[in-house]
């Protein structure tokens, strides 16, 4: 819907316009008369039209002087003069200053008419052609995601480096140096309208927002609650304190900007073709967390680990993998570094056994994918690996059983429930009770609302809520609806019940929700 402030006082023409607009397919609203070269200049400051109909005769200050101080600080807003005077200088002036047309009176109705469809065709080939740049901007933004995650994942994690390393070096501008951070997000304030699932995208570029300035960074996935980040470093030297400061200032920001309390272990300059060891210094920094919100790998002494350690990361882990969670991979890390002082044959013997634990904690959830896993082919393949293989073997596998578990955790959801939710999916948008819900799945309201919660979590109204509140988001961040709009969209009927409600669940109202969200992608670009 495009607005228009029509500042003409002969009835004749505001009567053409009004049946102008008055035609939906325009899509046009009429948001005030202004009288004065003044008050064109309020309004406009406070309604930000798109069209402006200004005559050159207006009270006060003329229309022409209006116009030259609106381009001053408005290039966008579209104006039609209409003009008693066949003046050149006239003319001039307001082409230069940017109208769409200047129309002598008396004016035709079928002039005016046709300036209207010109002026209203450009506005929508402009806001056409923004769209195309913020979504080609959208997709630029995906690619370096994704290209971030992938180093992430074969430098860090997989170790796989032959024949990547130019490559690598080649589309980020690394240097032959760098190390790693750890950062892990501790706690999310209230004042904190990220979902940690869903806003995955905006908490990447925010990091690189804070550190792109004066470093070249990659930045990894969210995994639990950790994101693994990688600074390439210019120098041979080894600069602590820089390296202390740059994760103290990425501490404080993301608590200004995000609301969001983290720790970041850091670890020590590597070459890039062993960047793996400043990674696992960076994830052996944070188990001394409590020694405040940075921790450097050379301000930690590392002991051997006891064997009451060991069985306490040991049980942690299987309980992490019982429940498919993604904290299993970095315990698995941690039980790895804890196995260094032994041989390589005891060291295999304890994966092995790991792994057997690991799959036995699968089946214990159901049937799954983990029972296929081979355990004579898995020992004959490692029988003669090096360690470096050994390690990455074994985490494959690990990653396979986690998986597993999830779909099968995923899986077990009730007829019912899957039902269900598939029905609330795709009718959300209107009225949607718990009796319209268990009615449609065929069983009664109590009895559905018991499974609901004990297979979901949460009880039916929590979960409609936060479904109707997550769509709405995604209405705000593409940014061409208002949020009256965006209300009824997601099934509310009252504007005001629907703010109060999203600013109880996200913590900021839907106008504060839009700024953060502007203001990303103006820093992102």
């Amino acid at each position: 819907m495009y607005k228009m402030l029509i500042a003409e006082q002969e009835e004749e023409y505001i009567e053409i316009i009004s049946e102008y607009t008055s035609q939906p397919a325009k899509g046009i609203e009429v948001v005030g008369y202004p009288k004065s070269g003044s008050e064109v200049l309020r309004l406009v400051s406070e309604l930000t039209p798109d069209i402006l109909i200004i005559s050159v005769a207006l009270q006060g200050i003329s229309g022409l002087e209006v116009v030259r101080r609106l381009r001053k600080h408005n290039s966008e807003i579209s104006i039609i003069m209409l003009s008693e005077y066949d003046y050149y200088d006239f003319i001039r002036e307001s082409i230069n200053y940017g109208v769409a047309d200047y129309l002598l009176k008396p004016v035709k109705k079928n002039d005016l008419i046709h300036v209207l469809d010109r002026v209203l065709d450009e506005l929508r080939q402009r806001d056409l052609f923004k769209e195309e740049m913020r979504t080609d901007k959208r997709i630029r933004s995906q690619i370096y995601e994704f290209a971030d995650y992938s180093f992430i994942y074969s430098f860090l994690w997989n170790g796989k480096m032959d024949g990547e390393i130019k490559r690598y070096q080649s589309l980020f501008n690394l240097g032959n140096r760098g190390y790693v951070l750890n950062l892990e997000i501790v706690s999310l304030g209230a004042e904190c309208v990220l979902s940690m699932e869903k806003d995955k995208s905006i908490l990447y570029q925010t990091i690189k927002d804070i550190l792109s300035d004066k470093h070249v960074c990659v930045v990894g996935p969210v995994i639990g609650n950790r994101i693994i980040i990688y600074i390439s470093e210019s120098t041979q030297e080894e600069n602590y304190k820089e390296h202390i400061q740059l994760a103290n200032k990425l501490c404080a920001e993301m608590k200004r900007c995000l609301n969001m309390e983290v720790k970041i272990g850091v670890g020590n300059t590597k070459k890039l073709e062993a960047i793996h060891d400043s990674y696992e210094e960076a994830i052996k920094s944070l188990r001394y967390k409590e020694k405040g919100n940075v921790i450097h790998v050379n301000d930690v002494l590392f002991n051997s680990a006891s064997h009451n350690d060991y069985i306490t990361v040991e049980n942690k882990m299987l309980q992490s993998i019982k429940y498919g969670k993604d904290e299993s991979l970095d315990l698995f890390s941690e039980i790895l570094d804890m196995l260094k002082p032994l041989n390589i044959d005891a060291r295999k013997n304890k994966l092995f056994e790991l792994l057997v634990l690991a799959c036995h904690e699968a089946r214990m959830q159901g049937e799954n994918e983990a029972d296929n896993l081979n355990y004579y082919d898995f020992l004959r393949e490692v029988e003669n690996a090096s360690w470096k293989e050994v390690e990455e073997k074994v985490y494959r596998h690990f990653e396979y059983i986690i998986k597993a578990i999830r779909t099968s955790r995923s899986d077990r959801k009730s007829d019912v429930v899957k039902e269900a939710l598939q029905y609330i999916n795709e009718h959300f948008q209107g009225e949607l009770t718990l009796d319209d819900v268990s009615n449609y799945v065929g069983v009664t309201p109590q009895h559905f609302s018991k499974i609901f919660k004990e297979e979901t979590g949460f009880n039916y109204v929590e979960w409609l809520t936060n479904l109707r509140i997550e769509k709405a988001k995604e209405y705000l961040m593409e940014g061409n609806k208002t949020i009256k709009e965006i209300c009824y969209l997601v099934g509310h009927n009252d504007p005001n019940y629907f703010s109060r409600l999203f600013k109880k669940t996200v913590g900021k109202s839907p106008s504060e929700f839009i700024k953060l969200d502007k203001e990303g992608l103006s820093n992102s670009h």
